[in-house]
């Protein structure tokens, strides 16, 4: 930034150079619009706009500008309008013929320093447009052209180009082909592979599904094969899925359910308030961010009617075994959801009943063994099964 002194010298030096341009180009040597421009720059310089890097040639040139204006009698006319007197100027001018060419010499190297200072000047201008005389600016934007230039390698997508770099580059990051992941592992196979058989799955989920006889109709969000749908048509609770993987959506289509492939919390916030007697997430929530979670709980009181039942299942944090034998199976998990936030967040929201309740214990095989024999030893087995061994779900109800 220009200090006071600087202004005052800049202002002196700007004011002369303007003037002698000024007559310059009344005498046709300069075209117009030149003193414009130095006012311009007058005005981005005293700013703080341009660098030490820009300024230090401009600073010489202007400089050179300063030491070329130190002369006098610098305007002599032979005009006058007393008799004779044109005629006696003349005749005065013809005898200082050697003063006046001393004097059009210095004249013609201030002019010389002038354009030079002018071009310098606009040379510096150009450089602040292009963002070329900030060092800092100079660094950035390679690395921001090569983070453009990789995303759109990946995307495949060319984002047009806004007003704002930074803009251009949070729209590519924030694209969805980023956002998904893309693996040869379908859906289907995963969950063949690592959560269990369709007969199972019913099992295990048939004591929630009784909780939402008579709270039809029923949104089941990310519903997967549709397990839990079968299990609520066995109930003759009208319901309807959600599944993001296109794929599952149609297999679970072929078996007779009414499913549709999409985002659920896309498809929650659509629905009318108080339209719903029942929301269904089943091992979802873990694949949400912590914003988006505080929109599905909000969402669901807003959707279900007075009475009505959110039902929640999720890995249980609080167990060292689901840490290392199940979560982390599954890429697509972003975060653990404690138990006790989940049922803070779910009455922050309104919800005026919050069950929890543990499911899926890990088998005996893995469990420590009591002994029998020493009541401290086991004891101490007791408190290590607790904490290693908990159960691998937590399951929530919560009634609005």
């Amino acid at each position: 930034m220009a200090t006071d002194d600087d202004q005052g010298s800049l202002d002196h030096v700007l004011a002369r150079i303007r003037d002698r341009v000024a007559s310059k180009r009344a005498a046709g040597e300069y075209p117009p619009g030149l003193e414009d421009e130095l006012d311009r720059f007058r005005v981005q310089l005293l700013s703080g706009r341009t660098s030490d890097g820009a300024l230090g040639p401009l600073t010489d040139l202007i400089e050179n500008v300063r030491s070329a204006t130190d002369f006098g009698r610098h305007r002599i006319t032979t005009d006058s309008a007393l008799p004779g007197g044109t005629k006696l100027h003349r005749l005065i001018a013809k005898i200082v013929g050697r003063q006046i060419d001393g004097l059009a010499a210095q004249s013609h190297e201030f002019g010389l320093a002038v354009v030079s200072a002018l071009v310098g000047v606009r040379e510096s201008m150009n450089q602040l447009v292009a963002g070329g005389a900030d060092p800092a600016v100079a660094m950035q934007l390679p690395a921001l052209q090569e983070r453009i230039a990789r995303l759109e390698r990946t995307t495949g997508i060319d984002v047009p180009i806004p007003d704002d770099l930074e803009a251009r580059l949070v729209a590519l990051e924030q694209h969805p082909v980023l956002a998904s992941l893309h693996s040869p592992i379908t859906n289907d196979a995963f969950e063949a592979a690592f959560r269990g058989e369709s007969t199972a799955m019913r099992a295990h989920y048939g004591s929630l599904a009784d909780r939402l006889v008579g709270f039809d109709p029923v949104l089941d969000i990310g519903c997967g094969r549709g397990e839990f749908l079968e299990l609520l048509g066995e109930r003759n609770v009208e319901a309807r899925g959600v599944e993001l993987d296109g794929r599952l959506a149609d297999a679970a289509r072929r078996d007779g359910l009414d499913v549709v492939a999409g985002d659920g919390l896309v498809d929650l916030t659509n629905r009318p308030t108080e339209s719903l007697g029942g929301v269904v997430a089943i091992q979802v929530i873990e694949h949400l961010t912590a914003q988006q979670l505080v929109a599905l709980a909000a969402e669901s009181h807003r959707v279900l009617r007075p009475g009505g039942k959110l039902v929640v299942e999720t890995p249980n944090c609080q167990s060292v075994f689901t840490h290392a034998r199940g979560f982390w199976l599954d890429p697509t998990h972003v975060r653990f959801v404690h138990p006790a936030y989940l049922e803070l967040l779910l009455k922050s929201v309104g919800f005026t009943h919050v069950e929890v309740s543990y499911a899926s214990p890990p088998p005996d095989d893995d469990m420590m063994v009591l002994t029998g024999e020493d009541d401290q030893l086991d004891e101490n087995f007791r408190r290590l099964n607790a904490l290693l061994f908990a159960a691998q779900d937590v399951q929530v109800v919560a009634t609005r």
